[in-house]
């Protein structure tokens, strides 16, 4: 059950990374779009032709969103292949700078949500929910799918090695009681008495 909800969570990390991206794209022809139509109207618009508030920015957001859709896809693949084992330190750090750069790059959105044109508002709000639905998802998948091997397996694991410890445990007493049983015998004063007995029977009958 855990398996499978955990493979749901990383298909929608795919569907949503690629709709951020969708968005980004679409915001920018549409930028431009308006950007061509300010500079006929004679009217300045700071924002460029993007929907970040600078070049670096958005070379950002198109590192994170890109980026995460082939990173999403590799750790749905891995996940098919571990299974229920528990996550490996490259899936944890893969699914905390997600959390970070979809975080970052949601807040950046926001803050400049009141600097975008009336027409283009619309880009901005859907756009930075996808972003920070994203940095959730990554959140979820981090926090609770982390370990995925189920805490009762490995009771019993420890109860494995508890039963295969006293089993060897006895198995050395049961040894050493027979030694000690062939030592007594070998030792014994009655076998002594019988050894020496032997040593005076007659040979000559």
């Amino acid at each position: 059950m855990k398996f499978a909800a955990c493979i749901c969570l990383k298909l929608l990390e795919i569907v949503f990374t690629v709709a951020a991206t969708i968005l980004k794209k679409l915001s920018d022809r549409y930028s431009e779009r308006l950007l061509t139509s300010n500079k006929k109207n004679l009217t300045e618009w700071m924002l460029l032709n993007t929907i970040s508030l600078t070049k670096e920015a958005d070379d950002f957001g198109d590192l994170a969103y890109i980026g995460y859709i082939y990173i999403s896809i590799i750790l749905l693949l891995a996940r098919f292949k571990e299974k229920t084992r528990n996550y490996h330190i490259t899936e944890i750090i893969l699914l905390s700078f997600g959390v970070l750069f979809f975080t970052i790059q949601g807040l950046l959105i926001f803050g400049i949500i009141e600097e975008l044109p009336d027409n283009i508002l619309v880009f901005g709000y859907s756009l930075g929910a996808v972003t920070f639905l994203c940095a959730i998802l990554f959140a979820i998948d981090l926090l609770f799918f982390k370990q995925m091997a189920d805490p009762k397996n490995a009771m019993s694991q420890t109860d494995l090695e508890r039963a295969i410890e006293t089993s060897t445990k006895e198995v050395y007493q049961i040894t050493n009681n027979a030694k000690v049983n062939q030592f007594e015998q070998c030792c014994h004063p009655t076998a002594a008495k019988n050894v020496k007995k032997l040593k005076y029977l007659r040979t000559d009958l």
